[in-house]
């Protein structure tokens, strides 16, 4: 009894023992299976909330190191300077003094650099037909013509053009002693060749056929003509009288015709005559809708005998020397006032005639008409003339004998004169922006002033140029350097579009303004200098505004798509391929390049949220299996 019931005890006992210690195991794997799903919770949180974090801060890393932005236009992006005035006598092309010669024979090498040495720009030459009133132009003459342009060029000079049959008239060489008329009242008359010697023009016909012949010469060398001479008719080409009647009524217009038709169509033609240029007679030869004083019209005026002795310059402000006594001084005001007009768009330029009361610097250019003179014809009527009628160009002579030039000098304004006959532009500011990037279109501002008499004339185009280490890039403008009128402030202001190819590094930003045509567009001498100190680049012919700097550009890589295998069709309950699966595997690649085209930008956030998710599910499901295991 006793050992029966002490082995039930010890039953009993392992018994308890032996529930203890499965209780004690699955207290114990019920500890593990917690710590599990709570180290499972965990993870998924810390899991979800990394995602969420490197999801969020990817677009900001990838941000570094990639291609930079245009930059905001703020005021330390730009570059703004101011330019200083230069009192230098600038040596620019078209405008200021010139230096003549009678004919193309005359135009040797040596004087041609002995012009360009003095400073001078033009030159104006006589196409002397002399020789050829009866016959047609040679071969030897076409050479000559041809051999002076090609001067011309080589010493950066233009050439103001004047043909004629009589180049070396004299006026004082009549038979007899006596001397020849230089002014014929009656254009329709005959005069005898004791007044007015038939060799100082031809025919009609000869005219219309040598300026046929000289067609071809005169547009090969367009680019190196300044400007014409009207020419052609009576003593010195300057349309006084005519031997063969060329300025009777429908004689001149012919010869108008003639000049208009075979002379370049980009060049003006200068009357020796104001009132030949307001003549409708002449001007509305071009057109019925063209007025003498339109932009369109090709006629202006070249003063041959400007400040000479008698009040209306030997002739240029009446209609013809037999007029001079009843020379009226409010019809040569008008006319002055007109050509002033004129001189606003075409070219006005003249002789300095010989020394007389008139060539005094208050009447040229510093005086202001005086109301208390009351004689005739007030020497400061019109003063000062030759800034009022925007004169370009004037002779350079200086026989004190002869020629009022030395009147100016004598007089103190001389330089004055050199320095603001036609134009003299001045760089006053820019605002240039500091830094561009290739193809990105720049705002551009460059302030000027024509502190000159005349403005640019002749077509001329501009240029913001850009030359550093990676090359040199010419950036067109679209600015207009005619509309810079003389005694005002212009600017250019405008959009302009970077070059695709512009090379990084910096570049010294400038502005050029070079010759039209394509020939002398590569050519310094024909470029336009400002008027400034330290700006001016001799060897490339332009102004220097500052310099810009071009940024590195680090290109975007566009990312590879991995390629994607193609997948094994999931069986659905049909046993056929989920059309849904199968778009999302023919997609991914579109998928891929959607994301690559947005930068990736929006990508990582999306991809971070769908793995917060998840891990967040996982985490459920592992409290979820805990809670039914302790159930």
């Amino acid at each position: 009894m006793a050992g029966s019931d002490g082995r039930a005890m010890l039953r009993s006992v392992g018994l308890h023992e032996g529930e203890d210690v499965l209780i004690s195991r699955r207290r114990s794997a019920g500890d593990t299976s917690g710590r599990r799903h709570r180290g499972l919770l965990t993870t998924s949180l810390v899991t979800a909330i990394a995602a969420v974090v490197i999801g969020f801060a990817t677009p900001a890393i990838a941000a570094v190191g990639a291609a930079p932005t245009t930059p905001a236009q703020t005021a330390d992006s730009r570059l703004t300077s101011t330019y200083l005035p230069s009192d230098a006598d600038i040596e620019n092309p078209e405008r200021g003094l010139y230096t003549s010669f009678n004919s193309t024979w005359d135009m040797t090498d040596s004087r041609l650099a002995n012009v360009a040495k003095s400073g001078q720009t033009i030159v104006h030459f006589g196409i002397d037909l002399s020789d050829y009133r009866t016959r047609v132009i040679d071969t030897t003459l076409q050479l000559s013509i041809q051999a002076a342009f090609d001067g011309l060029r080589k010493y950066g000079l233009k050439g103001w053009v004047h043909i004629t049959y009589s180049p070396d008239f004299d006026p004082d060489a009549g038979p007899n002693g006596t001397k020849y008329l230089t002014s014929c009242p009656d254009t329709t008359k005959v005069y005898p060749v004791d007044q007015v010697p038939s060799n100082v023009d031809t025919t009609l016909a000869w005219v219309q056929t040598h300026l046929s012949e000289l067609k071809g010469t005169l547009a090969h060398n367009d680019d190196a003509i300044m400007g014409f001479d009207a020419g052609m008719i009576g003593e010195w080409g300057e349309w006084h009288c005519s031997a063969h009647q060329l300025l009777a009524p429908g004689n001149k217009e012919k010869v108008i015709a003639a000049l208009l038709q075979n002379l370049p169509a980009d060049k003006q033609i200068a009357l020796r005559h104001p009132y030949d240029v307001i003549d409708p007679a002449v001007y509305g030869v071009q057109g019925p809708s063209i007025t003498w004083s339109d932009p369109s019209s090709r006629f202006t005026d070249y003063q041959d005998c400007y400040a000479s002795l008698s009040p209306s310059d030997e002739g240029t402000w009446v209609t013809n020397l037999t007029n001079e006594p009843q020379a009226d001084q409010a019809e040569i005001s008008k006319l002055k006032a007109d050509i002033g007009v004129l001189g606003q768009s075409h070219i006005i330029g003249g002789n300095a005639c010989r020394s007389s009361e008139r060539s005094t610097c208050p009447v040229a250019v510093t005086g202001s008409p005086d109301p208390s003179d009351t004689t005739p014809f007030p020497l400061l009527a019109d003063a000062p003339e030759l800034p009022n009628m925007h004169f370009t160009y004037l002779n350079g002579s200086m026989n004190p004998k002869q020629t009022a030039n030395a009147d100016y000098v004598k007089g103190g304004c001389w330089q004055q004169i050199t320095k603001e006959l036609g134009y003299r532009l001045q760089l006053t500011s820019s605002d240039l922006p500091a830094t561009v990037a290739p193809d990105a279109t720049e705002h551009v501002t460059i302030a000027l002033t024509n502190v000159g008499w005349a403005s640019i004339v002749n077509p001329r185009p501009a240029y913001l140029v850009l030359d550093g280490a990676g090359g040199k890039y010419r950036i067109p403008l679209a600015a207009d350097p005619r509309s810079w009128a003389a005694g005002a402030s212009s600017a250019v202001d405008e959009d302009v579009t970077m070059p695709a190819d512009l090379a990084a590094g910096d570049y010294t930003a400038a502005l050029w303004l070079p010759d039209a045509s394509d020939t002398l567009r590569g050519d310094p001498a024909y470029a336009v200098q400002f008027a400034n100190t330290d700006t001016w680049n001799a060897a490339e012919g332009y102004n220097v505004l500052g310099t810009v700097s071009v940024a590195a550009i680090i290109p975007t890589p566009t990312p590879t798509p991995t390629p994607t295998p193609t997948p094994t069709p999931t069986p659905s309950a049909t046993g056929t391929p989920t059309p849904a699966a199968a778009a999302a595997a023919t997609d991914a690649p579109a998928a891929s390049t959607a994301l690559a085209a947005t930068g990736y930008a929006a990508a990582p956030a999306l991809i971070a949220l769908g793995v917060a998710a998840v891990a967040l599910i996982i985490g459920a499901l592992a409290v979820g299996l805990r809670s039914r295991r302790r159930s």
